[in-house]
């Protein structure tokens, strides 16, 4: 059985703010993993340089988000 529920951006924003902490950081974390790779393409982008690698900024990437946690 499948089920569909309708919210809008507003709506949704009124959920997550009912979550505790625990969940908003795995959200958080969830979405920052789905969208890292759409965030990547906008940093080459805005650096349009071929000196840097995809792995360079992964590494780069997960070093200001262990950084971000640990505050």
């Amino acid at each position: 059985m499948s089920l569909a529920l309708k919210l809008n951006f507003r709506q949704l924003k009124e959920l997550v703010k009912q979550c505790n902490n625990k969940q908003k950081l795995e959200l958080v974390r969830d979405l920052e993993q789905e969208t890292s790779a759409i965030r990547v393409k906008k940093l080459l982008k805005k650096v349009k340089t071929s000196e840097l690698s995809f792995e360079d900024i992964t590494r780069e990437v997960e070093t200001v988000r262990t950084r971000r946690y640990d505050k």
